[in-house]
């Protein structure tokens, strides 16, 4: 047992008594992490403003040309729809003036509501404007 003790503190590369040396330590600055993100380029700030601007006043733009159609689109429809009862109307009047023109309605007014009489016989004059000249007939 004793070979065995001696051989162990052999082994041992300080010996068994002698302390360890101390591992000398480093002072590492600390790295940036790298994140997966790309990253962007820096824009100065008077550019970035502009850029922003822009767009807002596209957007705005946009959005009044919208309306404009909208407030355009419902006006035609309310024009449509004026001009489909004004034809409406003008097929109503057409429709009566053909009743109030007719023959048929002249006569029943005439003896009904006038006390006119129809004629038993229709004459009629011819009128020539010259007497001796007699090729019109």
């Amino acid at each position: 047992m004793v070979n065995q003790q001696v051989r162990r503190k052999e082994e041992r590369p300080y010996g068994g008594n002698l302390p360890r040396p101390k591992k000398r330590l480093k002072v590492v600055e600390n790295r940036r992490r790298r994140t997966l993100a790309l990253s962007l380029p820096q824009v100065p700030f008077p550019v970035f403003v502009v850029s922003v601007s822009v767009i807002a006043a596209g957007i705005i733009i946009n959005v009044a040309q919208q309306a404009i159609v909208s407030q355009l689109s419902y006006q035609i429809d309310s024009v449509k729809s004026k001009i489909q009862s004004a034809q409406q109307v003008q097929d109503k009047l057409l429709a009566q003036e053909f009743m109030l023109e007719s023959p048929q309605r002249i006569e029943s007014v005439a003896v009904n509501k006038l006390s006119m009489v129809k004629a038993s016989k229709v004459s009629y004059l011819k009128i020539v404007a010259d007497p001796k000249d007699t090729s019109r007939n």
